[in-house]
């Protein structure tokens, strides 16, 4: 009997975080709703109201910058404190308005810093236009 493995790798995706570049190697979303509830006189519950919140995604990968490998950390930390909202791509999905929740920047002492960046977007995704 014969067996095999195959092993798959996938190349960093370069994202755009406004003008920083984020070799991405892991991407997380959650979102939630909030939902307001009542008692009814049956002694049950209703749900009164509900909307979504903002959906969260956090991108984490490298940035290499061989003039100024912390820049990124500077300019990460601008767009945290004066939140003007940009467009996110990652892999066909499109995450408008999107404003940096936090982030984090690791200096190992390598060619690159390992960041993770968390991003709040009040809108849903969408997928991306396709040019050919």
């Amino acid at each position: 009997m014969s067996a095999f493995t195959v092993i798959s790798t996938r190349k960093a995706v370069p994202v755009a975080i406004g003008s920083v570049t984020l070799y991405c190697e892991s991407f997380w979303a959650a979102a939630a709703m909030t939902v307001t509830e009542a008692s009814a006189v049956s002694g049950g519950g209703i749900v009164t109201n509900s909307a979504p919140r903002c959906e969260k995604i956090t991108l984490t990968g490298r940035i290499a910058d061989e003039e100024q490998p912390l820049g990124a950390v500077m300019e990460l930390n601008n767009m945290l404190r004066a939140p003007e909202p940009f467009d996110v791509e990652y892999r066909g999905l499109v995450f408008p308005d999107c404003v940096i929740q936090s982030f984090t920047a690791d200096d190992k002492g390598c060619d690159y810093i390992e960041v993770s960046v968390t991003l709040i977007t009040p809108e849903l995704t969408e997928q991306a236009e396709v040019e050919e």
